[in-house]
């Protein structure tokens, strides 16, 4: 039977150059997705505060707002080239 040390130990940990580097672009891709998160809920939110004026310059109808600004922050945007 073996002991939790014995496994382990029979687990080497992995540092070489390349697994730290792959560990390296691991972090960074999702330091990246979550800023891409936050940046489309940030711009959700600005949508949501704009004056029907505003939306009626850019094109876009307040039923259009409506629905983007309910969509989950992980979603794309619904409004066509108008995504980050």
């Amino acid at each position: 039977m073996s002991t939790n040390r014995e496994l382990s130990l029979s687990l080497p940990l992995r540092t070489t150059p390349v697994a730290l580097a792959k560990a390296r672009a691991l972090v960074i891709a999702g330091l990246c997705l979550l800023a891409g998160w936050q940046r489309r809920h940030m711009q959700r939110r600005r949508l949501a505060e704009l004056s029907p004026e505003a939306l009626k310059d850019m094109g876009i109808s307040e039923a259009e707002v409506w629905l983007e600004t309910r969509r989950p922050f992980w979603q794309a945007s619904h409004l066509q080239g108008r995504d980050d």
